[in-house]
């Protein structure tokens, strides 16, 4: 069996629009599809290669903070 680094792995799976292989199966698609998306953008841009299309880690935390908070937006709308 070959051995794929989990870095292509992910690569072709985006490049095909295949998101739902990617999330964890026990989410048993509880999740904002937009959010993923989200999600594994910010992930792919922190393993680029070159320096200049990666993220900082501040960029990473203030991106993924803001995913957290369109979420709990999300679901504060959701209870009321």
């Amino acid at each position: 069996m070959e051995k794929t680094h989990i870095v292509k792995w992910i690569h072709s799976k985006v490049q095909n629009g295949d998101i739902n292989n990617i999330i964890d199966p026990k989410l048993q698609g509880d999740f904002d599809i937009n959010m993923a998306w989200k999600v594994v953008e910010i992930a792919m841009s922190c393993t680029s290669t070159t320096l200049e299309e990666r993220m900082t880690m501040t960029d990473v935390m203030v991106q993924l903070k803001e995913c957290l908070d369109v979420k709990e937006s999300h679901s504060v709308v959701g209870d009321i």
